[in-house]
Order: structure tokens, then C-alpha cells, then sequence
């Protein structure tokens, strides 16, 4: 299981699906994310990520949560995808 790869492209695709997906996507990460954060700020990685450690981990996690910020992501929506 690669948790923190997972929520970041999860929220990147929220992201790009844009409207009710968006908003939703960025409550989701935020009830999975925070509660799991170290009191420094920063998130650990699970041992069956490969080992990855807290640098990787809490790298992702900032990566996620800022998607919705849209400082980093590029919302490419194919024409089906539109509501």
C-alpha cells in the first residue's frame, strides 16, 4: 500500500475533475491527512512504502493538501469528464 502516493494523486485527480469533486476531495484529504500528522508537522511513511521515510511522506502530504490551492496542479479536463 503506497498511502501517501495514493492521496496525492487522489487529490491531483479530484483537483481535476474541479467543482463538487474538488470540494470534496479536499475535505477527504483533510480527514485522512491531519489527523495522522506529527506534532513537529510532519508525516511519517509507513514501513510497507518501500521504507520511504518522513522526507517522502510529508513532501506528498504537503503536495496534496495544496492541490486544491492549485499552486502546482494543472486542471487538463477532457470534455467527457465535464459535469
Amino acid at each position: 500500500s503506497w498511502f501517501h502516493y495514493t492521496t496525492y494523486y487522489y487529490a491531483q485527480g479530484m483537483y481535476q475533475r474541479g467543482g463538487k469533486y474538488e470540494i470534496e476531495g479536499k475535505k477527504v484529504i483533510a480527514n485522512i491527512m491531519l489527523p495522522v500528522q506529527a506534532r513537529d508537522g510532519s508525516w511519517e511513511g509507513p514501513s510497507n512504502e518501500g521504507g520511504n521515510g518522513k522526507i517522502y511522506a510529508t513532501s506528498l502530504a504537503v503536495l496534496g493538501h495544496l492541490c486544491p490551492a492549485r499552486s502546482h496542479c494543472r486542471r487538463q479536463i477532457h470534455p467527457s469528464c465535464r459535469d
